[in-house]
């Protein structure tokens, strides 16, 4: 029996709301992407978090459309606000909660690709911003949360621009992770 002692990257969890994304492993194993809509928030909210608490994943990225024309836009925050209306998602819950996510990092990766992007606090209220709400709410309030955030893509992008955009944004949401130890038997 045979015992290799071999490190793995740790993989991104993609989750596009109202775009197509491809499912399965992209960027070289890199990323495990999946579409969600937006009827189903709550079942969606609850596969992220176990997703990323579960071990399955060790960063997200929330994609979801933007303005038409507008910039990329990174969100530094999620509000606690509900997706279909006024009123907040958790009565008793924070205003607020901050992305994880390395926003300056991507920021510079997305412009250095040729995408006007900027960083904002602010964002409509919808179900992308209600997932990035609950999944942040229900991760351990300590220095090193996995890192979670939310890119907001032109609604009028291509599909081929925002396989791009994953793919240049599930590394930089990987780069400070270590990589994973796994012994394999044979």
């Amino acid at each position: 029996m045979v015992e290799i002692d071999a490190l793995r990257r740790p993989q991104v969890g993609v989750c596009a709301v109202g775009l197509e994304v491809p499912a399965g492993e992209g960027g070289d194993g890199l990323w495990d992407g999946f579409s969600a809509s937006d009827d189903a928030e709550i079942e969606t909210a609850e596969m992220l978090v176990r997703g990323i608490s579960g071990g399955r994943w060790h960063a997200l990225l929330i994609v979801a459309k933007g303005r038409a024309g507008g910039p990329l836009r990174v969100q530094l925050r999620a509000e606690n606000r509900s997706a279909d209306g006024p009123g907040r998602l958790f009565p008793t819950g924070p205003a607020m909660a901050r992305a994880t996510a390395p926003a300056a990092e991507l920021v510079r990766a997305f412009q250095g690709a040729g995408f006007e992007t900027e960083a904002s606090s602010e964002g409509p209220c919808d179900t992308a911003g209600a997932l990035l709400f609950r999944t942040l709410l229900a991760l351990a309030d300590c220095s090193d949360a996995p890192p979670v955030g939310l890119v907001r893509v032109p609604a009028d992008a291509s599909g081929e621009a925002v396989d791009r955009m994953i793919g240049i944004g599930a590394p930089v949401m990987a780069r400070r992770l270590a990589p994973l130890r796994q012994v394999v038997v044979g």
